[in-house]
């Protein structure tokens, strides 16, 4: 039974909720009540595109290839030495990530007064803002207009890609869409997610013309960096990893990744333990190749029947050595070194360019596709990349993920703040930038703390102390609905959940979909025996009632074995709950045998734990802005009168890929 005090109390809150959504009493109510977000499966960095530049048309972003004319251009004089500074390029319009990351890099350097920033940009406004924000922390920041960059270039004598002409011969229309009438045998599909003109950006191209930037053409090195950055080492250590490259190698890299679980519905953590086989940008996967070739009923995601034999024969005919994608780390361009010396000497430069050539002469990557975007510098890169923490000590780690994966993931993923705090760069690649009300927030307390002048050692206490994570994320304010079948209690909760203050679905956004508390949270087990029996592997799962009901004495029974953080190998009969142990056995530390054994007892503490949304006992968790979470019970799952999904008295969503609930 469900305390009859409790009940009355979240009731009333039903009232008040209600009340301040009609009246508009919240400054977040009435007119900002709805934001969505749209999770890509499989979303990856590739690299930066500055922000105006992304929202351009795809026959704008043709006029690129334009060459300036000569009366246009401004000769500088400004050339950055081999004198003891530390240079950074950033390819950045945005403001608020212009502040964070270059605040971050200041605060935590012992020496700020050598650190020099360029910026190319095509909006010099946002970036003396930015400047004039960070006037007093000591590091000189240099604005190169993009336009500018680019006539110098050209001067040169190089010709970037983008002024090819066979430059967007793969594009079919402005909505980035690749032309079917490209594609031959040599061609990899991509997924149906995958079509954006970031991928050819000039931008995109414009980092493997850096060392041939005017500017930069007396470095020998240089550091270049996205602007959505927590830096919380001294990136005088990172300056100084060039003596450690070893011969043939021309940039260190981030080389931790984060890949979406299709079995656990969210993002796992694969550490290190990513290649080029298994990378989305270069089409394998993680398949076996014979699993990646295109048929009858397969026209995305997939290669055709040369593809394989090709990329080798041109492996050898570019890079001098066969394609073996297992050997190759994944990685990306958040946070990397140029040696720029080596570049120049063994012609990267060249190298990416013949890919370029390659894949236009046989048709190898669409344009619009990631694998075009990543997969190609991938390719040219080949073998000339090593990872931050294989060549630096104290280790240099860099943190990625922080812009797409939320705190109950990483903790889903065996992770703690730790983790956070051992990172030397934190980078928040994805859509929800630190800044954003939307951030998750544990992962936005190193930007507050950064822009509120806290230097990292400040606030890394503050990170790994429990209490925090549980100040942050546990919730008082809390309602409870009891409905009648088809009274219309799924449109009202859903009503309710677009109010940021309130979480009653956990369905209104992209990352509630996936952490968030499943409207029908007390769906007993006889009620849907197929989805539970099935879809215990989701991280959502967790946080049902009739999860911990029927696994958290199995847990007890064997905690000894089960709980045992030395115990790496999982018991068969764990299997499939196995990153769903570390709450279970938490559950099982703090309660006794005959406590989980007696059911009213365990559902009493369950309920009060979840309308507290308790950080402690499960993965699951509201959005930053909420204060009031809710649930609700259907009557019909009360007894033996349950009707099923028919009469919409359950969340058919909750099956996470769109199969039909059924009852056994």
């Amino acid at each position: 039974m469900i305390p009859g005090a409790t009940i009355l109390s979240l009731l009333f809150l039903v009232s008040n909720v209600e009340a301040a959504w009609t009246t508009g009493a919240s400054n977040t109510l009435q007119s900002d009540l709805i934001k969505t977000t749209t999770a890509k499966k499989g979303l990856k960095n590739n690299g930066p595109i500055l922000t105006k530049e992304r929202d351009k048309t795809h026959e704008e972003l043709l006029k690129s290839k334009r060459i300036p004319e000569a009366n246009k251009v401004e000769h500088w004089d400004e050339i950055a030495h081999n004198d003891g500074s530390i240079h950074i390029c950033v390819f950045s319009d945005r403001v608020e990530g212009l502040k964070c990351t270059l605040k971050s890099a200041a605060l935590n350097a012992a020496d700020p007064e050598k650190i020099h920033i360029w910026v190319v940009t095509d909006n010099s406004t946002a970036v003396g803002e930015a400047a004039a924000y960070l006037n007093d922390t000591g590091i000189t920041i240099h604005t190169l207009q993009l336009d500018k960059v680019v006539n110098n270039l050209l001067r040169t004598g190089y010709e970037p890609v983008w002024t090819w002409d066979v430059y967007n011969s793969s594009v079919r229309d402005g909505n980035a869409n690749w032309d079917p009438a490209w594609v031959n045998e040599n061609t990899a599909l991509p997924g149906v997610w995958d079509h954006s003109t970031m991928h050819m950006h000039p931008l995109n191209h414009l980092r493997f013309y850096i060392p041939y930037i005017k500017e930069f053409s007396k470095l020998d090195r240089i550091l270049f960096m996205d602007d959505d950055l927590i830096i919380q080492g001294d990136v005088q250590q990172a300056w100084d990893a060039k003596a450690n490259l070893t011969d043939g190698k021309v940039l260190a890299g981030a080389c931790e990744i984060w890949k979406w679980g299709d079995a656990t519905s969210t993002f796992e953590y694969s550490g290190k333990d990513s290649s080029y086989a298994k990378s989305s940008a270069l089409a394998q996967v993680g398949r076996d190749i014979e699993e990646t070739f295109c048929g009858a009923n397969r026209n995305a995601w997939c290669v055709g029947s040369s593809h394989w034999e090709n990329l080798h024969k041109r492996s050898i005919q570019i890079n001098g050595k066969p394609f073996e994608p297992e050997s190759q780390p994944e990685w990306n361009f958040g946070f990397v070194l140029f040696d720029l010396e080596k570049w120049k000497k063994i012609g990267l430069t060249d190298t990416y360019e013949k890919w370029m050539r390659a894949n236009y002469d046989d048709h190898i990557f669409p344009e619009t596709s990631l694998m075009y975007g990543l997969g190609i510098p991938f390719l040219a890169y080949y073998d000339r990349v090593q990872c931050w923490d294989d060549i630096t000590e104290p280790k240099i780690n860099i943190r990625d993920g922080f812009g797409y994966i939320t705190y109950p993931e990483f903790q889903f993923n065996g992770l703690n703040t730790s983790y956070i705090t051992s990172g030397f760069v934190l980078h928040y690649d994805g859509w929800l930038k630190p800044w954003y009300p939307e951030a998750d927030p544990i992962f936005a307390i190193p930007y507050e703390k950064t822009m509120a002048n806290v230097r990292f050692s400040e606030y890394k206490l503050l990170l790994e102390d429990p209490i925090t994570v549980k100040q942050k994320l546990d919730l008082k304010g809390s309602f409870l609905v009891l409905s009648e079948p088809r009274a219309g209690s799924e449109w009202y909760m859903s009503v309710l959940d677009q109010n940021p203050l309130v979480c009653a679905t956990g369905t209104s956004t992209s990352e509630s979909g996936r952490i968030g508390f499943p409207r029908d949270i007390f769906l007993p087990y006889d009620k849907a025996m197929t989805f539970f029996k099935t879809h215990r592997e989701k991280m959502r799962m967790g946080c049902y009632w009739t999860f911990i009901n029927r696994w958290l004495p199995v847990v007890k029974t064997n905690e000894v074995a089960w709980c045992n953080k030395s115990n790496t190998v999982v018991p068969a009969a764990a299997q499939g709950i196995e990153r769903h142990l570390p709450k279970l056995c938490q559950w099982a530390k703090e309660y006794s045998a005959g406590f989980i054994d007696n059911k009213e007892s365990l559902f009493t503490e369950y309920f009060h734990k979840v309308l507290q949304a308790d950080s402690e006992a499960w993965a699951c968790q509201c959005p930053k802005t909420t204060q009031v979470v809710g649930s609700r019970i259907m009557t019909d799952w009360i007894g033996n009168t349950f009707m099923g999904p028919m009469n919409l008295n359950m969340d058919s969503r909750e099956t996470d890929d769109n199969e039909t609930v059924q009852e056994l």
